[in-house]
C-alpha cells in the first residue's frame, strides 16, 4: 500500500538504495515482479476509491482480475464483486463479463469465437481406425446414433427422489457425472468438477432430480450461489452471467444463507 508514495517521494533513495525494487526486496522481501504489480495496481485504483478500500482490506491480489475492466463509473460494481468473491471466482466472472461486452460490441465476431471455443473444449482424439469409420457414416446414420445415445441416457436416468438427506444417491451422482464427463457444466469452463450443484436449491425442494443437478468447479459454484448465473434453470449451454442477483427469487434467500455460512466457516 505504501509503495507508490515511497516511489514517488524517492524515500528509497533517501535510505541509500539504488531503486524502489532494491528497497522493497531488502526491507519486505518482495520480488521485482511483486513490486511492479503493486505499483501498477495501486496506480490503477488511485481514482477508484471503492476498489482501493478492497485492496486495503483484502490485499492487492483481490482486485487484480478486474483492474483493467473497472472504470470510475463501475468502481462500486467491481468492488462489490471483489468483496464477495474468491479470486478464482472473480477471475472466472471477469472472463465471462469480457465476453458479454465483446458480444454487445461485435456480435458476429463473438459468434465465431464461441464456435471455435466449443470445438476446442469438446474435441477428443480418436484412434485412426475409429476416426476413419466415423468419417464413412452418413448424416442419417449419425442422427440415428444420437437418438440411440439419447434413448440410452433416458433409460438409465434415475428418477427424482424426495429425501431428508443432502447426500445425492450414488447412482444418480454417477449418471450426472457421466452426462457431463466429470467436467464443470458452465459453458467453456471444462475444468474438472468439484461440487454437484442443485439448480433447484435442495433446501427449498428436498428433492434430488438428475435433470436439476449439475457438476461445477468451485469458482462457478460460488458464482451460482451469488445468484449471478443467467438462465440457471435452463440447460447449462444457455447459461451466461448476470450483473446482479434476482432478489425476488426464492433462491436468493437460500444463497444468502449459504454465503453467511461459508463466511462463518472461513473465519473459524
Amino acid at each position: 500500500m505504501l509503495l507508490p508514495e515511497i516511489n514517488d517521494k524517492g524515500i528509497w533513495r533517501q535510505h541509500g538504495f539504488g531503486s524502489v525494487h532494491e528497497y522493497a526486496a531488502k526491507l519486505a522481501g518482495m520480488s521485482e515482479s511483486q513490486v511492479d504489480k503493486a505499483l501498477w495496481t495501486m496506480n490503477a485504483v488511485a481514482d477508484k476509491p471503492e476498489l482501493k478500500k478492497i485492496v486495503e482490506s483484502k490485499g492487492i491480489n483481490s482486485v487484480i482480475p478486474v483492474v483493467k475492466l473497472a472504470t470510475e463509473k463501475t468502481d462500486r460494481f467491481w468492488a462489490e464483486k471483489a468483496e464477495t468473491m474468491s479470486i478464482s471466482a472473480l477471475t472466472a466472472y471477469a472472463k465471462e463479463y469480457r465476453r458479454l461486452t465483446k458480444r454487445k460490441k461485435d456480435p458476429q465476431s463473438f459468434d465465431v469465437e464461441t464456435s471455435v471455443d466449443k470445438w476446442e473444449d469438446e474435441s477428443i482424439v480418436l484412434p485412426p481406425k475409429v476416426s476413419r469409420k466415423l468419417s464413412e457414416i452418413s448424416d442419417d446414420h449419425i442422427e440415428a446414433i444420437m437418438e440411440l445415445i439419447s434413448f440410452r441416457e433416458q433409460a438409465l436416468k434415475p428418477k427424482p427422489i424426495k429425501s431428508n438427506s443432502r447426500h445425492i444417491p450414488e447412482g444418480m451422482k454417477r449418471w450426472v457425472l457421466e452426462k457431463y464427463g466429470n467436467r464443470c457444466a458452465f459453458p467453456r469452463c471444462n475444468k474438472e468438477y468439484e461440487i454437484l450443484h442443485h439448480v433447484d436449491r435442495y433446501a427449498l425442494t428436498g428433492i434430488h432430480d438428475p435433470d436439476k443437478i449439475v457438476p461445477l468447479c468451485k469458482s462457478h459454484e460460488q458464482i451460482a450461489h451469488l445468484g449471478l448465473i443467467e438462465n440457471e434453470k435452463a440447460n447449462p449451454e444457455d447459461w451466461s452471467i448476470r450483473q446482479n442477483p434476482n432478489t425476488n427469487s426464492p433462491e436468493y434467500y437460500i444463497d444468502k444463507m449459504v454465503q453467511l455460512h461459508r463466511m462463518a466457516a472461513t473465519r473459524s
